[in-house]
């Protein structure tokens, strides 16, 4: 992974990337409710806790004429919480085409950081960041290939403030029900 950190000094803004690797766990409780409206069509809510952390290996920037206040980065673990509540609907047309479209929205809280800089000629540098909000969207069109097994083709994304901001992301899948 990359970090990108800028900062202003009298040689203007200087703006250094770092590279790293990181791990990320997370552990979740989902609870919800669905209903068939119709033998067709189904509908669900949901509620989620989610408790997420990214462990970074620590790194260091290089001293340079562009870079005089380099920066030792120790290794650190972020923690986040997230709630959520969403819903979905699908639809099936025929007996073999189903189409979903879900969406929800997520609130972060107690979340934190345990990253540290040490900066040459400034001292210890703690980060710190405010709770999140977004929006989650997406869609879904599925082949019935036989009465376990589906093929998938979805959309997903995000509407949200900086730094979740507006993103979208597709992807295909297999679903195998034993």
């Amino acid at each position: 992974m990359s970090y990108l950190r800028s900062y202003t000094s009298s040689l203007g803004l200087t703006q250094v990337t770092g590279n790293t690797t990181s791990s990320n766990y997370s552990v979740f409780e989902r609870a919800g409710w669905i209903v068939r409206v119709t033998p067709r069509d189904e509908f669900a809510v949901s509620g989620e806790l989610w408790q997420g952390w990214q462990r970074v290996r620590g790194y260091q920037e290089v001293t340079t004429l562009a870079n005089p206040f380099s920066a030792t980065i120790a290794d650190s673990t972020d923690r986040i919480n997230l709630a959520r509540v969403g819903a979905q609907w699908t639809h099936l047309f025929g007996n073999f085409i189903e189409v979903n479209v879900n969406g929800g929205f997520v609130q972060s809280f107690a979340s934190s950081t345990g990253l540290q800089a040490a900066v040459v000629g400034v001292g210890n540098i703690l980060p710190t960041f405010g709770n999140q909000h977004w929006f989650e969207l997406g869609g879904r069109v599925g082949a019935r290939l036989s009465k376990n097994m589906t093929a998938d083709v979805f959309v997903n994304g995000t509407l949200g403030p900086y730094p979740v901001g507006n993103t979208v992301h597709g992807g295909v899948g297999l679903r195998v029900n034993y």
